[in-house]
């Protein structure tokens, strides 16, 4: 029975390789997913009950979308990737074998890269708001003149005390306009509640999971626009589950990079873009606990510590304005003062 959150696919869904990978068994050439079906090496995939589910198409020739007139077709193209964001575009949470930080972006880029000739631009900075990403990142990106452009940032905006939905919606946007408007078939994410990670409850994972709402509601503005393609964290099997998440529970760990990289792959190949998926084995540094301790130490707590200054007095501010809402349900009106001689109420 499938304990991930959300719940994998079943093995008869048309979605079934979604499901989350349980056995490695790459030596011998196949995969065991949760659902129960047998993910093969060469794309085929069998049920539980023996019946195939055939080879997924990399990307059928009928399904090039006419827009994206840079989609190579059917041959090895050349295709530039810029992504803009915050430290999950960055990298952190994924090191590679030589401790260097890689993330899904490269993962993506690097499996692309295996067909096509690729030129991947990250500019993405780890602590980044929206109008960061405005500000320092926009103008490098443009000048890429990129077929590709990951615009995924603004968690950190829902975590500061100089919270400011108009601003974020306004700066979010002109982001979006540029690169499509210059050609760029934009990648982005509808959030997760990621109150829910971090095990936030009462007031304080109330006001992170507003805000995450409001996050949302402008990319779905984004994507009504502009098009592109977007993921859907908060339906990803797992996504809930602690293994997705490295131990500050505040970026994804290899596993959580390598999900996201395939969810945009499958997006990729629907449009038309052809190549080999990047692979499920996890081959990144192995940190350890003691490396977790020590990253909680010198990183994880100072985090915690700055962002629970920057939620505290928002929330101080929304607890007192509550409070007082509820106190003076609870009191009984002022008594009306009794009238003087001539009519005039007494002073």
């Amino acid at each position: 029975m499938c304990t991930h959150t959300p719940p994998c696919p079943a093995a008869d869904a048309t979605d079934a390789r979604r499901a989350c990978v349980v056995g490695l068994h790459d030596r011998h050439g196949w995969r065991l997913l949760c659902n129960g079906v047998i993910l093969l090496e060469d794309g085929d995939a069998v049920r539980p009950d023996g019946t195939k589910l055939g080879p997924r198409p990399d990307a059928a020739p009928a399904s090039r979308r006419q827009d994206l007139a840079w989609l190579p077709d059917g041959r090895r193209g050349y295709l530039r990737f810029a992504a803009l964001g915050d430290s999950a575009t960055y990298g952190l949470g994924d090191a590679d074998r030589n401790g260097r930080w890689r993330g899904w972006a490269r993962l993506l880029a690097s499996a692309i890269s295996r067909d096509h000739n690729v030129s991947l631009c990250n500019l993405a900075v780890a602590g980044s708001t929206v109008g960061d990403v405005r500000r320092d990142q926009l103008a490098g990106a443009l000048a890429h003149r990129p077929h590709l452009a990951s615009l995924i940032v603004g968690l950190n905006d829902t975590v500061r005390s100089t919270w400011e939905p108009t601003a974020l919606r306004a700066d979010l946007l002109r982001c979006a306009e540029q690169l499509s408007d210059q050609g760029a078939l934009l990648l982005t994410v509808k959030f997760h509640d990621h109150a829910r990670v971090f095990g936030l409850r009462g007031g304080l994972g109330r006001r992170l999971r507003d805000r995450i709402n409001v996050l949302n509601q402008v990319y779905d503005e984004v994507h009504d626009r502009h098009g592109g393609l977007r993921v859907d964290l908060s339906a990803h099997p797992g996504v809930y589950d602690r293994e997705f998440w490295s131990v500050d529970r505040l970026h994804p760990s290899e596993l959580g990079h390598r999900a996201l990289a395939h969810e945009f792959t499958d997006l990729l190949h629907d449009a038309g873009l052809a190549f080999t998926a990047p692979g499920l084995e996890l081959d990144g540094v192995d940190t350890g606990p003691w490396h977790s301790v020590r990253w909680m130490l010198s990183e994880g707590v100072p985090w915690l510590g700055r962002r629970a200054l920057d939620l505290g007095p928002a929330l101080a501010r929304n607890w007192v304005y509550t409070r007082g809402e509820h106190l003076s349900r609870q009191l009984p009106p002022p008594a009306t003062p009794a009238a003087g001689p001539l009519g005039l109420d007494r002073g």
